[in-house]
């Protein structure tokens, strides 16, 4: 988590310094300024990430982001503008596919899908109040804990994190000087190292590798600041 949020400082801070240098502008021009905005969100999973279960792995619920967008006009461009976006996501596991192996009374602890997005973007801008962007760079995946129990029988699975590269595109509509709408599309499609441990009678010990399609849309509104 300490590299995470260093990464996150870095790319800021780089975003910040770098808005100067593309702004400069012929004397008589008009100066476009850094773009800097504040989103909160719902995070909707869609696709394979919304249905399906993968290794005793449930698909996603719907569930929260926030993020943080820095953009620079280029070359002091009235409607290309490039910059840079960290997001944070986070969807719990729906469990309901797995409960038919353990029984509806069975204990359960489930953790949440939790990433964190580190992208680089191209933004066209269509006058003041509307922006399509493009978006790559990383992601740094997070594994949901699981574990169930039921009269003797019990499953606990776990996995590290996994370095990714991730895309999105998104679109912005300016309702106000100071705030705006927000829908950005994540994808990525992280490698898990999953470690179970299994009790049905026999004790067993599983290590697999886990691929997952992982597709969230983003909802929500932003703050300029």
């Amino acid at each position: 988590m300490v590299k995470t949020l260093f990464a996150i400082s870095g790319m800021l801070c780089l975003a910040f310094w770098a808005g100067p240098a593309f702004s400069q502008s012929v004397s008589g021009e008009k100066v476009h300024t850094l773009l800097r905005g504040v989103v909160g969100s719902l995070a909707l999973p869609t696709g394979e990430f919304a249905e399906e279960t993968v290794k005793k792995t449930g698909p996603a619920t719907s569930g929260a982001g926030i993020g943080l967008m820095v953009y620079t006009p280029f070359g002091n461009s009235s409607f290309l503008s490039v910059g840079g976006e960290a997001w944070f996501t986070i969807n719990k596991v729906d469990i309901s596919s797995l409960t038919g192996d353990f029984g509806l009374m069975s204990e359960t602890v489930v953790g949440s899908y939790k990433n964190v997005w580190l992208l680089g973007g191209v933004q066209i801008g269509f006058g003041e109040l509307v922006g399509i962007r493009g978006l790559a760079g990383i992601v740094i995946a997070g594994y949901p804990d699981v574990e169930f129990s039921n009269l003797g029988k019990e499953m606990k699975q776990s996995a590290d994190t996994d370095l990714t590269p991730g895309y999105g595109v998104g679109a912005r509509y300016r309702f106000s000087p100071s705030f705006f709408a927000d829908v950005t599309w994540l994808y990525c499609e992280p490698t898990f190292a999953v470690k179970r441990q299994e009790l049905d009678v026999i004790f067993e010990r599983v290590a697999e590798r886990i691929n997952r399609q992982e597709s969230v849309v983003s909802v929500g509104i932003g703050w300029f600041f």
